[in-house]
């Protein structure tokens, strides 16, 4: 039980240091860790007319490539997720996008790669 504590600890201070990335961009964070029975999608934010969906992954080893950390799997998962946050958010239709966010290192000396555009529902 401790170790998860830790663990999700660690994420959220991961999502809060992506958060203030977005925010230093120009982007208003609309939630975070929004669930439904589909899945959980870490971070919504939005700039202008544009709604971003965003996975965030810490990892320590920066040898991975966070392109690769989000599988199809996971990806379905948000697609679903994001769709019924924007059909209960939204009457009109707007422009969204997922992303990535992979904070690399350990706390004290975290760096963000931040992936946009990471994924579609085509793919």
């Amino acid at each position: 039980m401790a170790n998860f504590i830790h663990t999700r600890a660690h994420g959220l201070c991961g999502e809060s240091r992506v958060a203030r990335y977005l925010e230093e961009r120009g982007f208003t964070i609309l939630a975070r860790n929004y669930a439904q029975r589909y899945g959980e999608i870490d971070l919504i934010a939005q700039a202008k007319d544009l709604v971003v969906f965003v996975e965030v992954k810490m990892r320590t080893n920066s040898e991975v490539d966070p392109g690769e950390l989000v599988h199809r799997s996971k990806q379905q998962k948000l697609i679903l997720t994001a769709k019924r946050y924007l059909a209960s958010h939204y009457t009109d239709n707007v422009s969204y996008r997922f992303d990535v966010a992979c904070v690399m290192g350990d706390q004290a000396n975290a760096e963000i790669i931040y992936l946009a555009d990471a994924f579609n529902e085509q793919e």
